[in-house]
């Protein structure tokens, strides 16, 4: 099979903004005798590694990466990877335009960070949310309820599917 490469665009050729995707995974990190504390019924905790990223959705590549123990909520990195990213950013003459997420990253402190710093929020916001004073919330509320799909659709939050595919490999 011939392919062709001259076609793709190099990532300096790419669009001046990151749009960049947060998602984070869980690996079960495996205890020597697990099997004998299983039979005989003593409890232990097993840990878990978690590994939080931020993935650039147009150039299809992780641009932070940070790793921590099960205990750690996606919230609690999230302003890291976006620091990282916008550190990735800078390298390339680009910035960090739209950060997309799923609720495990709906904190009033996030979405004070984002909006600080000028960047759109596709940060899906928990069922039930209310509009408290926090302008760049708020304003995802209000758009959730006027439509969800249509909200998802303007900020593009079916591609986080490329994060996941990204943890699938």
């Amino acid at each position: 099979m011939k392919i062709d490469l001259s076609n793709f665009p190099s990532p300096e050729d790419l669009p001046d903004d990151f749009v960049i995707v947060l998602d984070s995974t869980g690996i079960k990190v495996t205890n020597r005798g697990e099997w004998l504390r299983k039979k005989h019924g003593k409890k232990a905790r097993k840990g878990w590694i978690k590994l939080h990223v931020a993935f650039d959705v147009k150039r299809k590549k992780v641009v932070a990466i940070e790793i921590t123990d099960e205990r750690v909520h996606d919230s609690q990195k999230a302003e890291e990877l976006v620091e990282g990213a916008k550190k990735e950013a800078k390298e390339k003459g680009k910035e960090v335009s739209k950060v997309i997420g799923d609720g495990g990253y709906d904190t009033h402190s996030f979405f004070r960070y984002l909006h600080q710093e000028g960047i759109c929020a596709g940060i899906l916001v928990r069922k039930g949310s209310k509009v408290k004073g926090n302008p760049l919330r708020d304003e995802v509320v209000r758009a959730i309820r006027k439509g969800k799909k249509r909200w998802k659709e303007e900020v593009e939050y079916g591609k986080r599917w490329l994060v996941e595919s990204f943890f699938g490999v």
